[in-house]
């Protein structure tokens, strides 16, 4: 039995979003979309992808092949998260997601 729980000691407001598909010229994905959630004391099999939570922070964005894409003015109004999701469409490659933002009182 799995007894791990997730119990953030940090959050941050995110400013800005940078997806790296570098190398991957053919297979990349179409699309991405990142959501977030602020969560406390919450058991690691409650986290699923359609749990109430998750907050759409980055809307689906076009994505190219074999570059960096940062996106900022793009991002919703969102609140501190303590954890992220990144959704892609269709499947493909990503090198790199990096979230930048500023860390706020738990």
């Amino acid at each position: 039995m799995d007894t791990r729980h997730c119990s953030p000691t940090w959050a941050a407001a995110i400013s800005h979003v940078l997806v790296d598909t570098a190398f991957f010229k053919g297979n990349y994905p179409a699309r991405c979309s990142v959501h977030g959630a602020m969560l406390k004391d919450v058991a690691d099999r409650e986290i699923s992808a359609d749990a109430p939570f998750w907050k759409e922070i980055l809307p689906p964005q076009k994505l190219g092949p074999d570059r960096v894409q940062v996106f900022e003015e793009e991002l919703l109004g969102a609140s501190a998260v303590s954890h992220v999701r990144l959704d892609i469409y269709p499947d493909g490659g990503i090198s790199r997601l990096r979230l930048f933002g500023s860390p706020q009182q738990d």
